[in-house]
């Protein structure tokens, strides 16, 4: 995921006539973002930006870190009954999920709730979570992000 910088947004035309600054701000760490038609279709980075092209590695990343947090969810749920606070990594990795493909997001969201069910012995479903995972989801995204967030993953889920 890149956090859009609106101070560090450039349409095309800029690019171009600001190219050779663009890639000395990257050499020093910046990122910038070419925008078209009012969305972003590519970030310029630096050369050590943290980048996952492998499928497999981001799998097993969010993996582990969904199991970890559905064993402490399912551990708080277990004394007090409720979902009532989920973990801020969980809701890192969902918000990094979201803004870099919300398929991702999607599928990813899901497998929580299947391994939460598991955790708990039951089928945890997307309400039951909804107030924790508002909360788990603001520390990356604003609430209408959350909102679209989740509104998106229920939509793909009743296809």
């Amino acid at each position: 995921m890149v956090a859009i910088q609106q101070t560090r947004t450039f349409n095309i035309t800029e690019s171009k006539a600001k190219l050779n600054a663009l890639v000395t701000d990257a050499e020093r760490g910046l990122v910038t973002h070419i925008v078209t038609g009012g969305r972003v279709v590519a970030h310029l980075v630096p050369g050590n930006a943290r980048i996952i092209d492998d499928d497999p590695t981001l799998e097993t990343m969010l993996q582990a870190v969904l199991e970890r947090s559905a064993a402490e969810a399912g551990r708080l749920n277990a004394t007090d009954g409720r979902f009532t606070r989920l973990d801020d990594s969980l809701g890192r990795v969902l918000a990094w999920c979201w803004r870099t493909d919300p398929e991702v997001f999607t599928k990813t969201l899901k497998l929580y709730l299947e391994l939460l069910g598991n955790r708990v012995e039951g089928k945890v479903r997307l309400g039951d979570l909804r107030p924790a995972l508002d909360r788990a989801l603001a520390v990356r995204l604003d609430t209408s992000e959350t909102a679209s967030a989740i509104s998106y993953a229920d939509g793909r889920w009743q296809e």
